[in-house]
């Protein structure tokens, strides 16, 4: 069991990780984190993972976007534009679709 700080109720809460999630992250480093609405999003390597406060969970929430992440940030709308090396810039929902930004 993993423990992750919660500053609004300034203690320590115990956390599950998928197995996947797990190994992406200890094989990979984070390039990006942002927040929306209490869950972290966090951007390493090619993937996204999501901490969800509600379940206490982090898991892999897209798999592979096809070039590392290079920024997450948040919109006014609930989504989460995603930057990338190569592939150029995303939208992606709070469930984890992707679409090209145009």
């Amino acid at each position: 069991m993993y423990k992750i700080h919660s500053f609004k109720k300034s203690k320590f809460i115990k956390y599950k990780i998928t197995t996947e999630a797990k190994n992406i992250l200890a094989s990979s480093s984070i390039e990006s984190i942002t927040e929306i609405d209490g869950n972290i999003y966090i951007g390493i390597s090619n993937h996204i993972l999501k901490y969800d406060y509600r379940t206490n969970i982090i898991s892999v929430i897209v798999s592979d976007i096809g070039s590392p992440i290079n920024v997450l940030c948040p919109t006014n709308d609930g989504k989460i534009l995603v930057g990338t090396d190569s592939k150029g810039l995303f939208v992606m929902s709070k469930d984890g679709q992707t679409s090209p930004y145009l």
